[in-house]
C-alpha cells in the first residue's frame, strides 16, 4: 500500500505518543513513510526545527500535554504540518473540536491499515496544496 506523490521528498510523519503503538509503526513502515517519533511538545519543536515533516499523528493526550498544545505550536509555523489526532474512543465532541480548531482528521484506535493510509494520503495532499509555489504562506 505504499505510494509516491509528486513531492521531491519521501512522505514523513511525526508520531506523538507516550509510546508509539507497535502496530501503528508497522503500518507506517509498510506504507513507506519515514517515521520520526516524539513524546511531548518539546520533542515536536526539536524535530520540526531540523526536518520538514508534512504530517503529525498524535494521541489526543500524552505525557505532558494534548493535541491542542501541538496545534498551538504548529499554528505559528510558516508551512505547518497537517495534524491527525488519534483516540481509543473518539466522540462527536472531540471530532468537532479537532476539525473546528484546524486539525486535519481523527483516526480511531485500534488502527486499521486502510484508514491510516487514506487519512495520511489526504493530509499529505492538503499539505502539498498548502505549500505549493504561489500559495500564501509557502
Amino acid at each position: 500500500m505504499g505510494f509516491r506523490t509528486g513531492a521531491s521528498f519521501e512522505p514523513a510523519v511525526l508520531t506523538v505518543f507516550h509510546i508509539t503503538p507497535p502496530h501503528l509503526r508497522e503500518i507506517l513502515h509498510g506504507l513507506n513513510w519515514t517515521v520520526h517519533e516524539a513524546h511531548d511538545v518539546g520533542d515536536v519543536v526539536e524535530v520540526l526545527s531540523t526536518r520538514r515533516v508534512p504530517v503529525i499523528l498524535c494521541h489526543c493526550v500524552f505525557a505532558s500535554g494534548s493535541w491542542k498544545d501541538i496545534l498551538d505550536y504548529i499554528s505559528i509555523l510558516r508551512c505547518p504540518p497537517r495534524l491527525i489526532v488519534t483516540s481509543e474512543a473518539p466522540d462527536a465532541l472531540l471530532w468537532a473540536e479537532v476539525l473546528n480548531l484546524g486539525g486535519h482528521d481523527i483516526i480511531a484506535q485500534p488502527f486499521r491499515e486502510l484508514e491510516v493510509a487514506m487519512t495520511l494520503r489526504s493530509a499529505l495532499r492538503r499539505w502539498e496544496e498548502d505549500t505549493a509555489p504561489g500559495v500564501i504562506g509557502s
